[in-house]
C-alpha cells in the first residue's frame, strides 16, 4: 500500500518483472504490450492462387536455369576440346622445333637456306598457341 491508501499496481512490483511471460495468453506483456491477433488478409482460394502462380514461376525459372547450364556445359565441353587440340600442336611444334635445332649441315655442303626462318615461324606459332591456351 502506498501512502494515502492508495494500493500500489503490481506490475510495478520486482516479483512481476521477474515472472516468465507467458506467449498466447491474453493480456498484456511488459511493457503494457497488447497481443494482437493478426488480420485477416485474403481467402484460401487467394492464397492457394498466390501460391500456385509461385510454383510455377520457380518451374518456369528452373527450366531456363537447365537450359542455361546445358549450354553452358557445352561450351565447357568446346573449350577443353580446343585446349586439348592446341597442347596436342604445341607438344608437335616443340618436337618438330628440337629436330630441327639438333640438324647441323654437313661440312661439306652448303648450309640448307631457310632452316632458321622456319624455327623463327615455329616459335612463332608456339608463342600463338600458348596465348589460346592461355586465353
Amino acid at each position: 500500500m502506498a501512502p494515502n491508501g492508495v494500493r500500489c499496481s503490481s506490475i510495478n512490483t520486482a516479483a512481476f518483472k521477474l515472472e516468465p511471460v507467458r506467449l498466447g495468453v491474453g493480456g498484456y506483456l511488459w511493457p503494457r504490450t497488447e497481443q494482437v491477433s493478426p488480420p485477416v488478409t485474403a481467402s484460401i482460394t487467394d492464397r492457394l492462387h498466390k501460391v500456385q502462380e509461385q510454383v510455377e514461376r520457380v518451374v518456369r525459372d528452373h527450366k531456363s536455369l537447365r537450359e542455361r547450364a546445358a549450354v553452358l556445359e557445352a561450351a565447357g565441353h568446346d573449350h577443353q576440346r580446343t585446349s586439348e587440340v592446341l597442347t596436342a600442336r604445341v607438344a608437335e611444334l616443340e618436337r618438330e622445333n628440337e629436330v630441327l635445332r639438333k640438324v647441323k649441315p654437313a661440312p661439306s655442303e652448303p648450309s640448307v637456306p631457310g632452316t632458321k626462318e622456319r624455327i623463327d615461324e615455329l616459335v612463332n606459332e608456339i608463342d600463338r598457341c600458348l596465348e589460346l591456351i592461355q586465353d
